[in-house]
């Protein structure tokens, strides 16, 4: 009985040590990059209007040579931003028409 005990702990111990690595390995791990033509398909604009964004700064990214990478989850976060923007808007128009009793 003692011997299954000493095997248990043992893969269990190492069960751990894996797990550990695991871990270790995704926090050291660089957020997934999008190239510029995924970027523009989430977020669904035109090239054009991404690279303003990115020579701007309103969406951080990453180059390499010639070649721009846009962060996930900066887009994703733009993504939601605007999104929000959006809905504001048209909670606002809406108000405006329920004011002027357009029927809306």
């Amino acid at each position: 009985m003692l011997q299954i005990f000493k095997i248990i702990s043992l893969l269990f111990l190492e069960a751990m040590r894996r797990e550990l690595i695991a871990r270790e390995a995704l926090c050291r791990r660089k957020p997934l990059l999008l190239t510029m033509s995924e970027a523009t398909t989430l977020l669904n604009v035109s090239d054009h209007y991404l690279g303003t964004l990115l020579d701007s700064g309103v969406i951080p990214s990453e180059q390499t040579g010639a070649a721009r990478y846009v962060p996930f989850p900066a887009a994703v976060a733009f993504k939601e931003s605007m999104e929000a923007k959006r809905l504001a808007v048209l909670d606002e128009l809406t108000r405006e028409a329920q004011a002027l009793r357009l029927g809306y």
